[in-house]
């Protein structure tokens, strides 16, 4: 559907709404899981002032408006997510295999054209 008609940007308002939503119902996790784990080291192993040096909160299927070789075009990834140069970013794994912190290169050569499919859009 088009970007610029009242459907496409209904859908993007409410992508927004639920990516937002998502991050917060992350974070709100994280922070109670934290809470438990540290809780619990300082009862059991008596050790205090645990810090977290990283966190990652990312979403996994989203479209964005990104710039590729001067374009601005929207970019859906599903299952997926943009770690760009420095940013951080998760591969998860699944039940039996490890889930991998990873930092981005900025490798030019993970968005080129013939990757995108036959009309390079």
């Amino acid at each position: 559907m088009p970007v610029d008609s009242l459907e496409g940007q209904s859908c993007i308002v409410w992508m927004n709404l639920a990516l937002n939503f998502a991050r917060e119902n992350r974070q709100l996790m994280m922070e109670r899981v934290k809470n438990i784990v540290f809780n619990s080291v300082k009862k059991y192993a008596g050790f205090y002032g645990i810090e977290m040096d990283m966190e990652v909160n990312a979403h996994h299927t989203y479209a964005a408006k990104e710039n590729h070789f001067g374009e601005n075009i929207w970019v859906h990834r599903k299952g997926a997510i943009r770690v760009r140069e420095g940013e951080q970013g998760i591969i998860p794994g699944a039940m039996g295999s490890f889930s991998y912190i990873v930092k981005g290169l900025g490798n030019p050569k993970v968005f080129l054209p013939d990757r995108m499919g036959p009309t390079g859009k």
